[in-house]
């Protein structure tokens, strides 16, 4: 496997890329991971990173947040509320709509 150079927050979507690249390389858990990943990433890793970037900068939320907002890919405002009340975190309605457009509305 790879030598790691750093550590940051990625992506689901990132994370299924990386190990992607990686195949023959995997032990047991990372290919199960890898298998997880394929059934459950469905955005292009890009467009994810794009998410949590406008995320950050645009609605003003935690890194964090926001890469599980983007893992999670709520369908619904409400969604995002009900995930966002989990963090602890109330948002206005303005808000919440600007998260959604950031997430459906490209």
């Amino acid at each position: 496997m790879t030598k790691i150079n750093k550590a940051s927050k990625i992506t689901m979507h990132e994370a299924k890329e990386l190990l992607s690249k990686n195949q023959e390389e995997l032990d047991d858990l990372q290919r199960r991971t890898l298998e997880y990943l394929n059934t459950f990433s469905k955005l292009p890793p890009e467009k994810a990173r794009s998410f949590v970037n406008r995320l950050v900068n645009e609605a003003s939320l935690d890194e964090d947040v926001a890469i599980q907002l983007v893992n999670i890919y709520p369908g619904t405002a409400e969604e995002i509320r009900t995930y966002l009340v989990s963090w602890k975190k109330l948002v206005t309605t303005e808000a919440l709509e600007k998260i959604y457009n950031i997430l459906h509305k490209n």
